[in-house]
């Protein structure tokens, strides 16, 4: 049921220009209209139609859901590997490490939708904004989890042969332990994606990320 919800949801988004009765931001003399032949969803206080603003809605949102999550692991899965593949290995390694972990227990510390509310306070309403908000406050989550992974796989065989045979711990971490640990990674990114989407609804519903006249399901619901 799941799969088909959302495989549903991607032809809607893609097909919007094709089977939704009006644009996106179309503009009628229609104002707070109820349910007709005309407007199946009636229409809002500015006259557009309801029903295609939410066909086209899932575009914005999905945008945003895809960009912040690809961000997210972007940024944090070369930061977990790092943080798990130093720690403990010297002064400078064992530093890097900590200093990375001790960033992310910050970012974590504050609750997540009042953290990508601060964001967007200082970066400004928008989805660029929205996308980099919420890649921020995902970021930590994908840390952990990559060094997690790179913690138990650090300790196999071929580790110690690599750097016995010369390699150096960097090279090894992003050429052979790296590719292994993202396997229990790839979970993450469908919540991930599901998670930014319902944050930017959330966004969105307060005034604080995509604004009017653009369709999105959380201004919508406002």
């Amino acid at each position: 049921w799941g799969a088909g919800l959302v495989f549903v949801i991607l032809v809607m988004a893609i097909l919007a220009p094709l089977i939704s009765p009006y644009g996106s931001q179309e503009l009628s003399r229609d104002i707070l209209s109820g349910p007709g032949i005309d407007h199946w969803f009636g229409t809002d206080r500015r006259g557009m139609d309801i029903f295609s603003r939410t066909l086209f809605a899932p575009r914005i949102d999905l945008l945003i859901g895809l960009g912040a999550t690809a961000l997210a692991f972007g940024i944090g899965i070369p930061l977990g590997t790092i943080a798990g593949m130093f720690e403990n290995e010297g002064k400078f390694g064992g530093f890097c490490s900590q200093l990375i972990m001790r960033g992310m227990d910050v970012a974590q510390a504050f609750p997540v939708f009042v953290f990508a509310l601060a964001i967007v306070a200082v970066l400004g309403a928008g989805p660029t904004n929205v996308i980099f908000a919420l890649a921020f406050v995902n970021i930590p989550v994908v840390v952990r989890q990559i060094r997690a992974s790179v913690l138990v796989l650090r300790e196999q065989p071929f580790v110690d042969a690599a750097l016995i045979a010369g390699w150096s711990r960097l090279r090894l971490a992003f050429r052979h332990v790296l590719p292994n640990a993202l396997g229990p990674v790839g979970s993450l990114v469908s919540v991930m994606i599901g998670f930014s989407i319902l944050m930017t609804a959330g966004l969105s519903f307060i005034g604080a990320g995509v604004r009017l006249p653009t369709a999105e399901w959380g201004i919508m619901v406002s």
